[in-house]
């Protein structure tokens, strides 16, 4: 794979993503539950949120730490957790998510970072290439005012149609919280 392929295909997946920052919702409702449930969109099995409806070969496993999507294919995997209320301001949080992932993953090319609106609040989006496995990974931290959601999506660094399908499910992300 050439160097350029997955730094155009974070930028795609980058810009995909980045449509959430117009369209996450800040919270749920009963009412939107019915809404969700009437137009075919995925509910989690805890109902702490909901997504599109997910496209054919996505398989899904729920555990007590995370719902994990994945393709059957694996060229993408996304994981959503649901965590603490979020703490410290976006700045805090983009410094410390950046100095973890190098920490832990090592050789990293940042591509982007903004601010994500999340309802009434204001959460993350960072989009960083891994040259070593020629993935791009994008994670989105969507606060509420009960939980933080972190998804987490991994997307093979060749497949432009895989990166849509991922930006798609994680535009659609809905907390119920």
């Amino acid at each position: 794979m050439t160097r350029a392929l997955p730094l155009a295909l974070a930028a795609l997946l980058g810009a995909l993503l980045a449509v959430a920052a117009v369209t996450l919702p800040g919270g749920g409702s009963a009412t939107a539950d019915r809404d969700a449930a009437a137009s075919g969109r995925w509910q989690s099995p805890d109902r702490s949120f909901s997504l599109q409806r997910l496209p054919r070969g996505w398989r899904t496993e729920h555990g007590p730490a995370a719902t994990v999507l994945q393709r059957a294919d694996r060229k993408a995997t996304v994981v959503v957790r649901r965590g603490d209320v979020l703490r410290g301001t976006i700045a805090e949080l983009h410094r410390g998510l950046e100095r973890r992932l190098r920490a832990e993953l090592g050789d990293i090319r940042p591509v982007a970072a903004r601010e994500l609106p999340a309802g009434d609040r204001r959460g993350l989006l960072y989009t960083f290439v891994r040259p070593a496995t020629g993935t791009v990974q994008s994670i989105a931290v969507v606060p509420t005012a009960e939980a933080t959601f972190t998804l987490d999506a991994v997307v093979d660094g060749g497949d432009e149609a895989v990166a849509r399908e991922v930006g798609n499910l994680v535009r659609s992300f809905s907390p119920a919280a």
